[in-house]
C-alpha cells in the first residue's frame, strides 16, 4: 500500500520473451508473509519451467543507492553476455552488479 493514497502497487519486475508472454498469468498474493512487499506468482499451464535461482535470500539496503553506478555496472556486465542469455545468467548478472554497488543488511 502506498502511504499517500493507500492504493496497492506492484513494484516487482518480471521479464520474459515476447513470444511466450501470453502463456503466463501474473498475480499478486494478498498475504505479505511478514514482508513489506506483496509476493507475486507467475504461472503457466502450457510451459514446464525449472527455475534454479532465487534472489530473495539477500536483504538489500536501498536507502542510499547510487542507481547510476548500479545501471552502469549492470550494463557493463550485460554487454559481456550473449544476446540469447538464460534466465539464470540474467539474474546472476543483475545480482553481481547489485553486490558490487549496493550494501546488504
Amino acid at each position: 500500500m502506498s502511504g499517500y493514497n493507500r492504493n496497492s502497487t506492484a513494484i516487482d519486475i518480471s521479464l520474459c520473451s515476447p513470444n511466450v508472454a501470453s502463456d503466463f498469468n501474473w498475480e499478486v498474493v494478498d498475504d505479505t508473509l511478514g514482508s513489506n512487499h506483496f509476493p507475486i506468482i507467475i504461472r503457466s499451464d502450457q510451459l514446464n519451467l525449472e527455475i534454479e535461482h532465487s534472489i530473495g535470500s539477500k536483504k538489500w539496503n536501498l536507502e542510499n543507492v547510487d542507481w547510476k553506478k548500479y545501471a552502469a555496472e549492470f550494463d557493463e556486465e550485460l554487454q559481456k553476455l550473449d544476446e540469447n542469455i538464460s534466465y539464470n545468467s540474467f539474474i546472476n548478472t543483475m545480482e553481481k552488479a547489485a553486490t558490487n554497488t549496493i550494501r546488504t543488511h
